[in-house]
């Protein structure tokens, strides 16, 4: 094996993925990313949140994520920067928005 060079050096997608998914009109659909303090004050909330209304996480979450007036919700509460709830509220929209999707 000396001496050899990896045969995969550039992952599993074909050279022309890019140019192929632009010919079909396909779009990226993933969520912006978190920052650290974003998601640490999200989540502090989320769980503040679920303790107080005695719900697993999954079913908090999936209430959360039911529509934009629970989101609405969530946000008003929250203690944050300005920056981390804009953040947190892309996000959050852009999971309702996929569930939505899914639904419809």
């Amino acid at each position: 094996m000396a001496g050899r060079t990896p045969q995969l050096t550039k992952g599993v997608r074909s050279d022309r993925y890019e140019q192929r998914r632009a010919e079909r009109g396909t779009e990226g659909r993933n969520a912006p990313a978190w920052s650290d303090s974003s998601a640490r004050a999200a989540y502090r909330h989320f769980e503040a949140e679920r303790v107080y209304s005695g719900l697993s996480k999954v079913h908090q979450m999936g209430v959360l994520l039911s529509s934009d007036a629970e989101v609405t919700y969530f946000m008003s509460r929250m203690r944050a920067s300005e920056a981390d709830r804009e953040q947190v509220k892309a996000i959050l929209d852009h999971h309702v928005g996929a569930s939505d999707a899914r639904a419809g």
